[in-house]
């Protein structure tokens, strides 16, 4: 919460002011606003479910653990995976957004071999989570 205001109201007051770089400041304080409602409904779905887990349901046959297994496809658990893979998402492409930046000035060819592996990463992550909501009985 804290760093959210830090980085709302420092945004906030970088708008009031008439620079050139008003669009890409509106931007980021948008990313940052969504970037806090994915955390704040990852924490408080992920809190229920594990009140749900430990304490509504303790008596489940096999315990808590058994309990999250089982009931992974209700709703208030989709939130907590939803809103993480989501913000999960959004802040790999703000890396992959800094790596281009730092890289920029290190001549084209640099350039765009950091964007095409930083890249070809960031999509390998979307295809990470894809069969990652089917549960498996496995450990390791």
């Amino acid at each position: 919460m804290s760093l959210f205001w830090l980085c709302f109201s420092a945004l906030w007051n970088q708008l009031k002011r008439k620079d050139p770089s008003r669009g890409r400041n509106l931007f980021f304080l948008l990313y940052v606003c969504v970037q806090f409602v994915f955390g704040s409904l990852f924490l408080a779905s992920n809190s229920k479910f594990t009140q749900l887990a430990f304490i509504n349901f303790r008596g489940f046959p096999g315990g808590p653990s058994a309990y999250e297994q089982k009931m992974f496809s209700i709703g208030v658990d989709e939130i907590s995976n939803v809103s993480y893979v989501l913000a999960n998402w959004l802040a790999d492409s703000l890396l992959v957004w800094r790596c281009v930046i730092i890289y920029r000035d290190f001549g084209v060819l640099s350039w765009r071999i950091v964007f095409a592996i930083t890249g070809l990463m960031q999509l390998a992550s979307y295809g990470k989570y894809r069969d990652s909501s089917i549960p498996t009985l496995e450990v390791f």
